[in-house]
């Protein structure tokens, strides 16, 4: 059974950072968040590609679009800006390198409505970092109050345990207070005694 639980775990935590489930925050393929910024405009999502060739995060200029990274290679970071995650594999730049792109998620109670910018663009490096911040990246609180898969397959786990010992200790201690001793009061002692009796008597009946 935990083994086909596996995949639902490994699922549940793509979207992951610093144990808070983001998976609120992205938005469907054909909805992704949009940038306009000089020359380009971007298309950006979060835990989620924002086309068919699995890109988590796309530059449009001149009807030519370039890939800023995959979401295959996902990964969260920390770093003196905050947490967030980072995607590489990107088309390859002028200079060479494949780009690669950040999105960075804050929280931020005292503005009513999420602010979507770039943060920081490097032709020369081809590094390109995003920024959601606003309400909707506060979500600790609910993080906090939820159980995560794994928990909830070890309270189950244990629970299953519990049964199973208490189930056992009832029958051994009925047995033993019918006067039952030793191995005798075993739940499976009875059904194996009554088997080899049955055979002993066969036996016997055939001699």
């Amino acid at each position: 059974m935990i083994f086909l639980l596996l995949p639902l775990l490994v699922f549940s935590q793509e979207c992951v950072l610093r144990d808070i489930n983001y998976s609120k925050l992205t938005k469907p393929k054909n909805d992704p968040y949009l940038l306009s910024y000089p020359l380009y405009t971007f298309h950006f999502n979060i835990c989620g590609p924002v086309d068919d060739d699995g890109n988590v995060a796309v530059a449009i200029a001149e009807d030519v679009t370039y890939s800023l990274g995959k979401y295959s290679t996902q990964e969260p970071f920390t770093d003196n800006n905050g947490n967030g995650f980072k995607y590489a594999g990107g088309s390859k730049s002028r200079s060479g390198n494949l780009w690669s792109s950040s999105i960075y998620i804050k929280c931020d109670n005292t503005v009513a409505k999420d602010i979507i910018q770039v943060s920081t663009a490097d032709f020369d490096k081809a590094t390109v970092s995003f920024e959601i911040r606003g309400p909707s990246a506060c979500i600790v609180e609910e993080s906090k109050k939820s159980l995560s898969p794994v928990a909830i397959i070890f309270i189950i786990i244990a629970v299953i345990v519990c049964v199973i010992l208490i189930v056992f200790g009832s029958w051994c201690l009925v047995n033993f207070i019918l006067g039952k001793r030793g191995i005798a009061i075993l739940p499976l002692y009875s059904i194996f005694h009554k088997q080899q009796d049955a055979f002993a008597t066969e036996k016997a009946n055939l001699i």
